[in-house]
């Protein structure tokens, strides 16, 4: 119920007498009036419950829930004893500001002295007054001319105040309430938070404040680290004495955990009207939860193995880090370098090896129960392309992070681009044509020492049997003796690095027990040279056989391959580089290889089983032969087949010819660095798709317009013929024949004339053609060719170490042709003058001597 004012009374009888006190007023006292001479007064109303001026009156009446209800004020006022009142508008930024006080219109009065007898405030519907005051005692202000007095006005109302949450750890080691599942502090996105008003016993839920997760949140990034879930939104509660009842915390898309008061405990907090609180709520972790019992699991493994003493010296963290244990909250100690763990918290993978751990791995590897990646060293680590993708696995395994693992090795320190023996020019020219950038192989024989360690682990516990997730095993430089059988039962294994492990004196024949494993990569173990044979035998005839696509065994001195490998049917990869092996068996036509690497080895002989196949060629990408023994071209290979290969090398043997009456459905073919007299016509003639094609470094006399037939000679575009002994070239090497030439290498042959048969290619970027020797070390080339710069193609003329003299004052050199050389062409006489604007813009490279006789370029260095 609204109080009624005592004795107030709106006078509207004696007009004359109310214009004298109060200017505007009348029957309507909504009208202002302004009249120079006056004063005003603006009243501001409050909540007594937060008014502390010791001069102010209190208020009575009904109490209001907020003041952000009140619109207007009609106030009641008393001059020589007459009464009048006036409505004025109400004011407040927002429902939040309006908590600290609303403030009125001013209103225009006579001076003199006035009492205020009461109040009404009415909301916006305006029909009847929400509130009545009256104040507790006589309550007068003065108002002068020109002046300005500011009068208060109490209302009961209801006190708030704002509360601003932050959510805080609570560690425990256990409790009455059943677990949850674990999680980490950071995954929190959004809170539930449910308090109680004690003094009332009303109930408040505040739903989804959103959580930010802050480390470090004193600012200064040293010291002891810790973490609190900060919640900027600020809410509202009534005045009073606070517990929190219960908490539920969510990730983005699920509930993560929920706590009622049986653990808040005395979670108690104090809301004082229009002033800010913080409250903390603190968040349960369990130490006997399973991410928490992780973290204590990666204290022992790192005390175990001379964690004291771990400086990192690999290339994903700063050299010499460490892992901390000390300086840190427990739900925070899976937060190591080399350790990754997944959204729950729990450990899936663990990097040690570039630490240099020592001794044993404990017993303690087994109740890593979530582990999926273990590595203890890997083949990178020191001769490393980049980081260690098992570093961090912030997706867990994905197949994008697996197909990395499995490609790195035979990409980086197994596989060479057999490109690589190109001139550079002809490099850059192929790479220009559209083919892929040439990848230099990281390992040479020079760089890798067996034997050299980076981590002292001697041994592995039989507890890593217990990992039924574990999917991949890495051990490599370390002077570990013997693995444990229990490797042969983990299921889940499917990639497993056993590489530069010098002090294994066994093959590990427990491997072919392992049911899922994918790839093998055993390389740089050659004291196993004479265990290798059987024990590859056994992997075959085994349960890893049957799954095994990728097999790495370089540098290991073996000396013959059992032909027990046919049986590995998914077999895809194998690297058998730097061995010992003089003959390789038939994989048959169902291992289909992707990539083979069988090079620096002394292979005389490639079998083929009973139909002539020595592997399946649906699927090959690459194959290299390179630097071995063999004295014919093997024909293995059938050009009409479906698949085309990228590129099969047989660089550095002994061929002396190529017969082959099924050709070779290769795009890129070396032969560089034979014995080969005679084009290998055989290769155009049953259509071999060649679209680059190496033949140097070979004793090739004879190369005539017979061997350019076939379908698919036009499909050339990189041709690398240098250093034979070719006096001429056929005359069918033209545009006719190979109109998609885009580069050629002539050099180090016995030319004596320009092939201009070449100059009709239109596509021509690129031609070197260096050195033209005789047998006897004379040079036979020595013309300029003459109008060369009306080729509209040409990008690179490589003329160095020929004997041409003066060039007719008449050829001007073509801007297009941007790449020249002409070093080592001792009489050589050439006004440059045409280019010599572009030499200095550096859009020209001219390759020359400064003792040559370089005229009409100032620009140039010339003795």
């Amino acid at each position: 119920m609204i109080k009624k004012l005592r004795n107030i009374h709106v006078i509207c009888t004696n007009l004359i007498l109310l214009s004298l006190l109060f200017l505007g007023f009348g029957c309507n006292d909504d009208k202002e009036v302004f009249q120079t001479g006056n004063g005003y007064v603006q009243f501001k109303v409050y909540k007594s419950a937060s008014y502390v001026k010791d001069e102010a009156s209190r208020a009575g009446g009904n109490v209001l829930d907020s003041l952000y209800e009140a619109n207007k004020v009609k106030v009641v006022l008393r001059s020589n004893d007459y009464d009048f009142s006036q409505t004025l508008m109400l004011h407040a930024y927002d429902e939040q500001s309006a908590e600290y006080g609303l403030r009125s219109d001013k209103l225009e009065l006579q001076p003199g002295e006035y009492t205020v007898v009461g109040f009404y405030l009415y909301d916006r519907a305006e029909k009847e007054p929400i509130f009545a005051g009256i104040p507790s005692e006589k309550t007068t202000f003065t108002i002068v001319s020109g002046g300005l007095v500011m009068q208060d006005l109490l209302v009961d109302a209801i006190g708030k105040g704002l509360v601003k949450f932050e959510l805080i750890k609570n560690i425990q080691s256990s409790r009455g309430a059943s677990d949850s599942e674990p999680y980490p502090f950071s995954d929190i996105n959004k809170v539930d938070i449910k308090v109680q008003n004690m003094d009332t016993k009303e109930t408040q839920e505040f739903k989804s404040l959103k959580v930010t997760y802050v480390e470090d949140f004193d600012g200064q990034g040293i010291g002891y680290r810790t973490s609190v879930g900060r919640i900027d939104t600020l809410v509202t509660a009534e005045a009073g004495n606070y517990k929190i009842l219960s908490y539920a915390a969510y990730n983005r898309t699920e509930l993560l955990q929920y706590f009622n008061d049986e653990v808040l405990g005395e979670a108690t907090f104090t809301v004082t009207d229009n002033k800010q609180t913080e409250a903390k709520v603190p968040v349960t972790i369990l130490e006997t939860a399973a991410n928490i019992k992780d973290y204590y699991n990666l204290r022992t493994l790192w005390e175990q193995l001379g964690g004291q003493n771990w400086s990192y010296v690999g290339e994903s963290y700063p050299q010499g880090t460490n892992w901390d244990f000390e300086n840190k909250d427990v739900d925070m100690w899976g937060d190591q370098p080399g350790v990754s763990l997944d959204k729950n918290g729990r450990v899936i993978g663990l990097s040690i090896g570039d630490f240099n751990p020592t001794g044993e791995v404990p017993d303690v590897i087994g109740e890593f129960t979530e582990l999926q990646s273990l590595a203890l060293g890997t083949h990178n680590d020191k001769l490393r392309p980049g980081e260690n993708p098992l570093a961090d696995l912030k997706g867990g395994l994905t197949p994008a992070v697996l197909e990395e693992l499995r490609s790195d090795y035979m990409d980086n320190f197994a596989l060479r681009d057999s490109r690589q023996d190109w001139d550079v020019q002809m490099q850059r020219c192929m790479v220009e044509s559209g083919q892929p950038a040439i990848k230099k192989s990281i390992v040479q024989p020079k760089d890798v020492i067996h034997g050299d360690m980076t981590n002292g682990i001697k041994g592995i516990s039989e507890a890593i049997g217990k990992l039924q997730k574990l999917e991949v095993l890495y051990i490599a430089n370390s002077p570990i003796a013997e693995l444990p059988q229990a490797l042969g039962d983990l299921e889940s294994c499917t990639d497993l690095e056993i590489y530069n492990c010098s002090r294994l004196t066994a093959f590990p024949d427990q491997l072919a027990r392992m049911k899922n494993l994918t790839q093998l990569n055993m390389a740089m173990n050659p004291q196993l040279a004479a265990a290798f044979p059987d024990g590859i035998k056994k992997l075959a005839e085994g349960d890893a056989g049957k799954s095994l696509q990728i097999l790495y065994l370089g540098y290991n001195n073996i000396a013959s391959l059992p032909a027990e490998v046919s049986k590995m049917k998914k077999l895809g990869k194998i690297d058998l580089i730097y061995n010992k092996l003089t003959a390789l068996p038939a994989f048959g036509k169902d291992v289909n290889l992707v990539q083979g690497t069988f090079d620096y080895n002394k292979i005389a002989s490639i079998a083929t089983d009973e139909n002539g196949i020595f592997c399946g060629m649906d699927d090959v990408e690459s194959l290299s032969f390179s630097h071995n023994e063999l004295t014919e071209f093997p024909d293995i290979f059938d050009a009409s087949s479906i698949y085309i290969m990228a590129s099969v090398n047989f660089s550095y043997n002994k061929i002396k010819k190529v017969a082959t009456k099924k050709g070779i459905n290769v795009n890129e073919l070396s032969l560089a660095g034979n014995e080969l007299e005679k084009f290998p016509a055989d290769l155009f003639k049953t259509n071999s798709p060649l679209t680059v094609l190496n033949l140097s470094g070979n004793r090739i006399k004879d190369f005539t317009n017979e061997d350019m037939k076939g379908a698919k000679v036009y499909m050339m575009t990189s041709f690398d013929l240098s250093n034979n002994r070719l006096e001429k070239l056929p005359d069918d090497l033209n545009g006719t024949t190979m109109p998609h030439l885009y580069g050629i290498d002539i050099s180090g042959n016995q030319l004596s004339a320009f092939p201009w048969g070449l100059a009709n290619i239109s596509y021509l970027n690129t031609l070197i053609m260096r050195n033209q020797r005789d047998d006897d070390g004379n040079r036979v080339y020595k013309e300029w060719p003459t109008n060369i710069g009306n080729h509209k193609g040409l990008r690179a003329l490589l003329l160095g170490g020929n004997d041409i003299g003066k060039v007719p004052e008449t050829e001007k050199l073509s801007y297009l042709i941007n790449t020249l050389d002409v070093s080592d062409n001792p009489n050589l006489i050439l006004n440059v003058s045409s280019v010599c604007p572009y030499i200095k813009a550096g859009m020209y490279l001219l390759i020359y001597d400064t003792t040559q006789d370089i005229r009409g370029c100032d620009y140039l260095t010339l003795e």
